[in-house]
C-alpha cells in the first residue's frame, strides 16, 4: 500500500480547511422582491404598508433585501408587459396590493412564488385549488370586501334606520365582483326593506352618470365596493357628492374617509393584512412553498366613521376588532 507523506497530508487538510472557510464566507443570496402595482405608486398605498412590516422583521432594502417597482400608473393595460419585465429579472418573488394585479402576475408566471393582497374569492378566480391548500405558486391575503358587503348596509340603516333605499356603486371593470360583493349588498339591503339600485361603473365619466341618477331618483344613501381605480386620486368626489344632497354613505376603501372626509367605511384592517402578507414572503424565503401556505381570510374588520365636530374639523373614530 502506497504510503501517503506527512506534507502531502498537510497540504490537503490544509486545502480542506481553507475550501469550507470560504464557502462559509460567501454573501447569503439576497431576496429580489418585485411589487407589482396597477394604480400610481404613492406613499400610504398597500404594498408600501408590506415593505413597511418586512422592515420590522428586519428586512432592509439594499442590505438582506431588494425590491423591483413597478406601476402602470393607474393604466391597466399596461400590467401585463410590466408583470412579464419583473418575470424578465428573475425576481424570487411577485408581490400584488389586489385581485387585478393577481391575475396578471399568474399569467405572467407559474414558477416564482407570488403573494397578494385583497384578492377576492381565489377559488372562483382560478388563482389556486383551495383556501387550506392553494397548491401552486400563490397565496395571500382575502379582502376583506367580500364578507363585509352585506355589513355595510346594516350600518346605514343602523345610522339612519328610516332609510328606504340605497345605491349601491360598484367598479365594473372587475365582473367578479357582481357575485361576490353586490349581490350579498343586494340582499342585505332587501333583508332590511330597503329598495336597492345598483349602478356599475367603469371609469370617472360613468361615476359621475351614476351620481346624476343618484340625484334625479332621489335615493337615499349610497354603498360604494372597491372603486378607487374608477376614478384615480380623486378621493373627494363621491363624498361631496353626497354631503351635498345630505346622504349618508359607506365605503369599502378607507381612503374615502380618511382623504375624501367621507362618513363611513366599513373593512378589514389594513395593518393586519399587510402583516401577514410579510409574514408569507418571509416564510417563503426561509423555504416554505406558497402551495402549503393557506390564503387567509381577515378577522378583524376596521368600521371607521368621521365625526364632525362642531368646528366642522373631521374627526376620524376607527372602532377595531369588529368580529364578522
Amino acid at each position: 500500500m502506497k504510503k501517503v507523506g506527512w506534507s502531502s497530508l498537510l497540504v490537503a487538510t490544509l486545502v480542506l480547511v481553507f475550501g469550507i472557510a470560504a464557502e462559509a464566507q460567501q454573501p447569503a443570496k439576497v431576496p429580489r422582491v418585485g411589487l407589482l402595482r396597477g394604480r400610481a405608486s404613492a406613499s400610504g398605498t398597500s404594498l408600501d404598508g408590506v415593505v413597511g412590516e418586512l422592515r420590522a422583521l428586519g428586512y432592509v432594502d439594499g442590505k438582506n433585501i431588494t425590491f423591483e417597482s413597478r406601476s402602470a400608473e393607474n393604466k391597466l393595460d399596461r400590467l401585463p408587459a410590466l408583470a412579464e419585465e419583473l418575470v424578465g429579472l428573475k425576481v424570487d418573488l411577485l408581490l400584488v396590493p389586489a385581485t387585478v394585479e393577481a391575475l396578471v402576475a399568474k399569467n405572467a408566471t407559474r414558477t416564482i412564488p407570488i403573494v397578494c393582497l385583497n384578492i377576492g374569492d381565489p377559488v372562483a378566480l382560478g388563482l389556486v385549488n383551495s383556501f387550506a391548500r392553494p397548491g401552486g405558486n400563490i397565496t395571500g391575503v382575502r379582502t376583506g370586501s367580500e364578507l363585509a358587503s352585506g355589513k355595510r348596509v346594516e350600518r346605514l340603516k343602523q345610522a339612519v334606520p328610516s332609510l328606504s333605499s340605497v345605491a349601491v356603486v360598484w367598479n365594473a371593470k372587475q365582473p367578479a365582483m357582481s357575485r361576490t360583493l353586490v349581490q350579498p349588498t343586494v340582499n342585505a339591503a332587501r333583508t332590511l326593506r330597503m329598495q336597492p339600485r345598483v349602478l356599475g361603473v367603469e371609469n370617472e365619466a360613468q361615476l359621475n352618470a351614476a351620481l346624476d341618477v343618484i340625484a334625479r331618483e332621489g335615493l337615499e344613501s349610497l354603498v360604494l365596493g372597491p372603486a378607487l381605480s374608477v376614478a384615480p386620486g380623486k378621493f373627494n368626489l363621491v363624498p361631496d357628492f353626497a354631503a351635498q344632497l345630505k346622504i349618508p354613505q359607506i365605503y369599502a376603501d378607507e381612503d374615502m374617509v380618511r382623504k375624501g372626509g367621507g362618513l363611513m367605511c366599513f373593512n378589514s384592517n389594513r395593518a393586519a393584512q399587510y402583516q401577514r402578507a410579510a409574514e408569507f414572503v418571509d416564510k417563503i424565503w426561509r423555504g416554505t412553498r406558497p402551495a402549503d401556505i393557506p390564503v387567509e381570510e381577515p378577522i378583524e374588520i376596521d368600521f371607521i366613521v368621521n365625526l364632525p365636530f362642531v368646528c366642522a374639523v373631521p374627526c376620524l373614530a376607527v372602532y377595531r376588532g369588529t368580529r364578522l
